[in-house]
């Protein structure tokens, strides 16, 4: 069994992803950082939450929400001027992702950002789409766990990264 030193993250995820035929150019030896904030659902939450997408989408953001009264996602910024109260969103501009959740009393919205790690590695993963036509991107942060008897690279965090 190989033993991986303590910084081998990307060494072993690298050797993973070799194993299993994966492209290696978007792996990168970061960790996704996440800072959150609550927001009451009053008039001013509201407004809050809609700058908030709105900033994003002006420094070249783009994403998705969903909305209560909407049947099916919209696309940010293209439908922007739709999104009235947002359930769920999760826009992506540059490094930064913004995931927003609305629950019931308050909106989580979780701004995710990467930074250098010598302790995880991150890489590219994506989904496919709800409409089953287009295919969502995500950075997908993974770390080191031990059990007992062998390491495994387990995912940990993950962020909005657009569509493919």
């Amino acid at each position: 069994m190989n033993q991986y030193p303590a910084n081998g993250y990307v060494e072993l995820a690298t050797e993973i992803l070799a194993a299993l035929r994966l492209p290696l150019e978007h792996a990168t030896a970061t960790t996704i950082v996440p800072e959150t904030e609550v927001i009451p659902v009053d008039p001013e939450g509201v407004a809050t939450v809609l700058k908030r997408l709105g900033d994003l989408c002006d420094a070249g953001g783009e994403g998705w929400a969903v909305c209560a009264y909407l049947r099916d996602p919209i696309r940010v910024p293209a439908d922007l001027g739709r999104l009235r109260h947002p359930t769920s969103a999760e826009l992506v501009a540059g490094e930064k992702s913004l995931h927003v959740r609305f629950h019931g009393c308050h909106w989580s919205l979780v701004t995710y950002r990467e930074q250098p790690s010598e302790e995880s590695v991150t890489f590219d993963d994506s989904l496919l789409g709800r409409d089953g036509r287009e295919r969502v991107r995500y950075r997908v942060c993974h770390r080191l766990e031990l059990t007992d008897t062998h390491r495994e690279l387990r995912p940990y965090a993950a962020r909005f990264a657009g569509f493919q």
